[in-house]
């Protein structure tokens, strides 16, 4: 007989490469509204809004292969390991030029 606490226990199902990739081309079609791109996956592989930002925030977007920048008209630089934004005044473009030594 089961107890209390394993009939409340809902299992968690592993995600798989295709949800992997159906999250990252939502948040590439949508990187200025990550809570749109959030809502979207979660429609399509059939999980909660925020089981799929938790799995953005904490894999998807820490591995190495997604090769793309997520920003916003209020764009601040932050530093993961610390939380501390630096405000900028500069647009990403023209940061993103500067980095690639191209005249803007």
């Amino acid at each position: 007989m089961a107890t209390k606490n394993q009939k409340n226990k809902k299992s968690m199902k592993r995600w798989s490469a295709g949800e992997d990739d159906r999250l990252i081309e939502n948040v590439r079609n949508h990187p200025t509204n990550l809570k749109h791109a959030f809502q979207l996956t979660a429609q399509e592989v059939q999980r909660t809004p925020g089981a799929v930002a938790s799995r953005w925030y904490l894999y998807v977007s820490k591995n190495g292969s997604t090769p793309f920048l997520t920003m916003s008209g209020k764009h601040i630089a932050a530093n993961r390991k610390n939380g501390k934004g630096v405000p900028t005044k500069l647009s990403l473009y023209k940061r993103v030029l500067a980095i690639l030594g191209l005249q803007y």
